[in-house]
């Protein structure tokens, strides 16, 4: 049996050096700390989480200490920040916004606010947090026996994120399967239309001005990835409603095996109301809106 004493004497080594690694005050010591997102472009409007982490000069792997630190921005009047590191764009301008942790020198990125100008699309894709749209339909497997499968999609907005440098919104689409992950999609709306980011893709531009009948485009990245406006005065009955004068855009995807086409119908001030995927001459999947919701649920 140990004594008491000797036992006593065993620990003390251990708990000095405990609150020598705290800094004696309760909090860890580090060689650095850096935040993310780096430098980016923002609108007036735009909301952007930032990260603290403590970080060792031997060890690349940081410690979140974001709720711990001091942020401060320097010129509010461009960009605000919470004490908990949430980014607040407010005018044009530039601004530096700085995370302070005890005597190290402060971890500071710069953000460049700008008006977001004429976004010609911004109508016909609504983006805000606590968006969210709900779709049912059919899903049919060519040679398939028995009635089809019904499968239902939810998109939500829940917060924006910076991608090589800019605030896109991210969606999260959830499906029928409550067992599959969650996929993500990113959105923005520039001066040339609506511009999205599926997770394992390069940005495309999925609508484009000008929205006229017979507008095509090509994807950037791929000759044979392409799209067409195919109508601007389609009638639409769906669930949700009865929608008129929507944009029919056809987007070919030439690269798969079969090559595919995906059809969609945007609705003014809603977004998508109807979407079909078809390969060849058969229409495999048809998802039509249920209901639509802008704002905080």
């Amino acid at each position: 049996m140990i004594a008491p004493r000797a036992l006593a004497l065993g620990i003390l080594p251990w708990i000095i050096v405990a609150l020598a690694g705290c800094g004696g005050g309760g909090l860890p010591s580090f060689d650095y700390i850096s935040i993310t997102p780096d430098d980016f472009a923002a609108r007036p409007g735009d909301n952007i989480q930032f990260r603290a982490y403590g970080r060792y000069n031997n060890n690349p792997a940081g410690r979140d200490i974001t709720d711990k630190v001091t942020w401060s921005s320097s010129d509010p009047s461009v960009g605000a920040v919470t004490p908990q590191g949430m980014f607040v764009a407010v005018g044009e301008g530039v601004c530096q916004i700085s995370a302070g942790y005890r005597n190290l020198p402060p971890a500071t990125t710069e953000v460049t606010v700008a008006a977001p100008g004429l976004l010609p699309t911004a109508d016909w894709y609504p983006l805000g947090f606590g968006y969210r749209w709900t779709y049912t339909g059919t899903q049919v497997n060519p040679g398939q026996v028995g009635p089809a499968q019904e499968i239902t999609l939810t998109i939500l907005i829940t917060k924006q994120v910076v991608r090589e440098g800019l605030v896109w919104w991210e969606l999260t689409i959830s499906g029928s399967d409550p067992g599959a992950p969650p996929r993500y999609m990113y959105i923005r709306h520039d001066e040339d239309g609506m511009v999205e980011w599926l997770s394992d893709e390069e940005p495309v531009h999925r609508l484009k001005d000008p929205l006229i009948e017979g507008h095509n485009w090509l994807d950037p990245n791929s000759a044979e990835h392409r799209f067409t406006i195919e109508s601007t005065t389609d009638a639409v009955v769906v669930p949700a409603g009865s929608f008129d004068n929507c944009i029919r855009l056809r987007e070919h995807e030439g690269r798969g095996d079969p090559p595919f086409d995906v059809v969609a119908w945007f609705a003014q001030g809603v977004g998508i109301v109807k979407e079909q995927t078809w390969v060849e001459d058969q229409m495999i999947e048809e998802q039509e809106l249920v209901s639509v919701e802008f704002g905080p649920p």
